[in-house]
């Protein structure tokens, strides 16, 4: 059986033996926020934004990919030379969607998918679910969007 993501961090804090204490503050978080990361199974894929799981993953020493499970495909020249915004919105216009029937599909406002494509890093403000829907609805590798 697959080991679940809030055990793994959770075996892997108490391997290196670093305090709850310590991860909280160098993640900027609640000392609840923190607990439902190492309960709740879910929680680092469907709440914890992007930019917070990249460094939690590094103050464990552990791979995104991996931990997320992330079986990646090869890339296109066109996915790794683009910057993410910008691939976002290419492969937006490729397949011929307006930023307001993209956020339709994935349940978000016209807005928030402007600022995808504005924004070089807003996309990690996103969790990493909310990033993989992306990907699947443009037809990207979601460790593109990830990394």
């Amino acid at each position: 059986m697959k080991e679940l993501i809030s055990e793994i961090i959770k075996e892997r804090r108490q391997a290196l033996k670093i305090p709850v204490a310590e991860i909280i503050q160098r993640l900027g978080i609640t000392t609840e926020e923190y607990r439902d990361i190492e309960q709740h199974p879910d929680e680092l894929m469907t709440v914890v934004p992007l930019t917070k799981t990249r460094k939690l993953c590094d103050i464990l020493a552990i791979n995104l990919l991996d931990l997320i499970d992330d079986t990646t495909t090869e890339p296109s020249v066109l996915e790794t030379t683009l910057s993410r915004h910008e691939l976002i919105r290419q492969k937006r216009k490729s397949i011929g969607l307006s930023c307001r029937e993209l956020g339709d599909r994935l349940g978000f406002d016209e807005n928030e998918m402007s600022l995808l494509e504005t924004e070089p890093d807003h996309i990690d403000s996103w969790p990493i679910a909310y990033i993989k829907e992306l990907a699947q609805a443009l037809n990207v590798p979601s460790h593109i969007l990830l990394v």
